[in-house]
């Protein structure tokens, strides 16, 4: 019954921290709709990361008025088994902001 309640309550947490991380993520794009849009070029394999929280890294890079920059969006991601989190193939990337 314990290792219940423990797993549970693990899960819990791992929910909630999601729930923030998604939340922080979109107030910190709630201001840039003015800016200006470009289009980037993924430069490497999207990669899972994480232990308690799973997060998607997508490596890019752009150019505004010639000059080369580089990023690295993350995206927060609900995995169920242990086995998706291995294929970052799995996990939909296909647009972000």
């Amino acid at each position: 019954m314990g290792g219940l309640v423990e797993e549970l309550g693990l899960k819990l947490i791992e929910f909630a921290i999601y729930l923030c991380r998604i939340a922080w993520k979109r107030l910190t794009i709630f201001g840039t709709g003015t800016w200006d849009q470009v289009d980037a070029i993924v430069t490497d394999e999207p990669s899972l990361v994480g232990n308690l929280v799973t997060t998607v890294e997508v490596p890019y890079s752009y150019r505004i008025k010639g000059e080369p920059y580089t990023g690295l969006h993350e995206e927060p991601v609900l995995l169920n088994d242990s086995a998706t989190k291995n294929d970052s193939r799995k996990t939909d990337i296909s647009s972000f902001a």
